[in-house]
């Protein structure tokens, strides 16, 4: 019977601890999860931004060929 009761009064306790540090928690994961997505965005432009540079330069070789840069 006593562990029981300790047992109770240890899930009364870590329950209203964890109730506010649940929240904070919450915050937490929150910021961290638009910290990583902003790292993947990052990550992804900086991936294919070297792509889009090719591209418009291949663009403006073909474009200059054809002598729409030249006049």
């Amino acid at each position: 019977m006593l562990t029981t009761d300790a047992t109770m009064d240890e899930l009364l306790v870590a329950e209203s601890v964890e109730t506010p540090s649940a929240g904070r928690n919450g915050v937490v994961s929150l910021v961290s999860l638009v910290v990583i997505l902003t790292i993947v965005v990052t990550a992804i432009a900086a991936l294919f931004l070297p792509v889009v540079q090719g591209a418009t330069a291949f663009f403006y070789f073909f474009l200059a060929g054809f002598g729409g840069l030249g006049g």
